[in-house]
């Protein structure tokens, strides 16, 4: 149960990374100014996918709590200083 818990927590904060990268590829085309206004809709988007993860999962009870967690909140920052990574890259080469 526990090592099921962290690999549906994993596949939850990878989840989050693929919506704010489908973001990110959409607008390739958005002007500097609307940039900020993506970067800052990317991570509103990320927060409400990971809290509606977080309630789903603890709901439905067949998830450990902690590691679940644990699991989630790893990815999910791993998946944030990714992506300031690749906002950095983008500002810099406009």
């Amino acid at each position: 149960m526990v090592t099921e818990s962290i690999c549906f927590g994993g596949l939850a904060g990878l989840a989050t990374v693929a919506v704010s990268e489908w973001l990110m590829l959409r607008s390739s085309a958005v002007a500097m100014k609307d940039f900020w206004k993506l970067s800052l809709a990317s991570s509103a988007v990320r927060a409400v996918c990971v809290i509606v993860v977080l309630v789903v999962a603890l709901e439905v009870g067949h998830m450990d709590p902690a590691p679940f967690t644990a699991s989630l909140i790893v990815v999910y920052l791993g998946g944030v200083f990714f992506e300031a990574g690749r906002y950095r890259r983008r500002i810099e080469t406009r």
